[in-house]
């Protein structure tokens, strides 16, 4: 309800958290040369549908977390985004 009217920015780990997002940007972190840097990238709907799945299922990505991130979206994303997990059906 608060991002009805307002911009919120939310860092989550969790996939029911991340699924409701109207947009999802991932953030990496990494250390090299005893110096720490992160990279944000904004992810497409498919790859939001990957993320979710790798947040579900860990390492081992299967048919069955995917289904299962798409049906977590399919309940939460914004109507004009509903199309595009149409065709990724």
């Amino acid at each position: 309800e608060i991002g009805d009217e307002r911009q919120v920015l939310c860092i989550s780990h969790l996939p029911q958290v991340i699924s409701s997002a109207h947009h999802h940007l991932q953030v990496q972190k990494q250390v090299k040369e005893n110096r720490t840097s992160s990279q944000i990238s904004y992810l497409s709907f498919s790859d939001r549908v990957q993320e979710i799945a790798r947040m579900l299922g860990g390492t081992t990505i299967t048919e069955k977390t995917i289904e299962h991130a798409k049906e977590m979206l399919r309940s939460n994303v914004p109507s004009q985004e509903l199309r595009q997990l149409r065709l990724l059906s």
